[in-house]
């Protein structure tokens, strides 16, 4: 018989690693949001961008340079403060924007770091520019987008651009950036809280292992409904990525989903979104699909969906 101070919980050390200004920008928003039980830790050359971070962990990389230059190599003093901050992980989820040679190069080195280290899961969540921004760099991006998937399990790339669909043109660029950020948060958020989270159907960090690695870009998208077929219409909204993934339904070796909706959601909404999937899947296909209770979306179920394909 064991008394209840008797039991040991296996904690699943997640940290979300936000990198250059767009990685920070996000972890921001990330902290704002309060999820729940991910360390955070902030890379950057810059002390001013590390200095306004919330983040608890803030580490100001040696940076080299080539006359004048940023080479997008860190010094090996801060690779030690880099390799400290994650050696105790298990899931790493590395945040950063394609484009600029510091954030670019830094997250290759950081992802190497991290898989040197032995860490369980490495998951690399990047953006690329909008397409107006300097098109010299396009083939540069694609290189280092390829070079980045071979180090880490799974690699969701979001294009600034899709944040403009359904937007006016006088949309901002504060707000577009806002949107950037809000979208990275989900996509974080959706998979670390049916590890973390208690929820009504949840699983564990060796499901997230076995789903989510992927030899090709994750298709990830988010899909948020009302009303009487608010599961499935939401469900549906979330295959139209906001990822550029490569990655059809009925392609999929791996399918993770998570479901959030307030008390009133019942159990009859979460098997039509299952026999939805099945319906579209191989019979081999590693379906888990996650239930979490959010009250604060009263009558909205919120739907995050993730398509790999090893």
């Amino acid at each position: 018989m064991f008394e209840s101070d008797d039991f040991v919980e296996k904690i699943t050390v997640i940290k979300a690693v936000g990198i250059g200004s767009a990685g920070i920008r996000a972890l921001e928003s990330m902290i704002e949001k309060a999820i729940y039980r991910v360390g955070f830790i902030a890379f950057d050359n810059d002390a001013e961008a590390l200095r306004n971070s919330s983040a608890p962990t803030r580490i100001q990389l040696g940076v080299k340079t080539t006359k004048g230059s940023v080479t997008g190599e860190i010094c090996q003093p801060s690779l030690k403060e880099v390799e400290d901050s994650l050696k105790d992980a298990d899931l790493v989820i590395l945040v950063a924007g394609m484009g600029g040679e510091t954030d670019t190069g830094v997250i290759k080195i950081i992802a190497d770091v991290a898989r040197n280290l032995g860490i369980g899961m490495i998951v690399g969540i990047v953006t690329l520019p909008f397409s107006h921004e300097d098109k010299k760099h396009t083939e540069t991006d694609e290189a280092n987008i390829l070079a980045l998937s071979s180090m880490v399990d799974s690699i969701i790339v979001i294009p600034m651009d899709n944040l403009g669909s359904g937007s006016s043109p006088a949309t901002d660029l504060a707000e577009k950036i806002k949107a950037n950020n809000a979208i990275l948060t989900v996509a974080v958020r959706g998979i670390t809280e049916l590890i973390t989270s208690c929820g009504l159907i949840d699983f564990d960090y060796s499901d997230v292992k076995t789903v989510l690695p992927s030899k090709c870009p994750v298709t990830f998208g988010v899909g948020e409904a009302s009303g009487s077929e608010r599961a499935l219409e939401a469900f549906k909204k979330a295959l139209h990525p906001l990822s550029r993934g490569g990655v059809e339904i009925d392609q999929a070796t791996g399918i993770l989903v998570n479901i959030t909706g307030s008390s009133d959601m019942n159990m009859d909404e979460y098997n039509v979104i299952n026999n939805y999937i099945h319906r579209k899947v191989h019979e081999d296909t590693n379906i888990k699909i996650g239930v979490v209770r959010d009250d604060d979306l009263a009558a909205n179920i919120k739907v995050t969906v993730y398509l790999s394909k090893k």
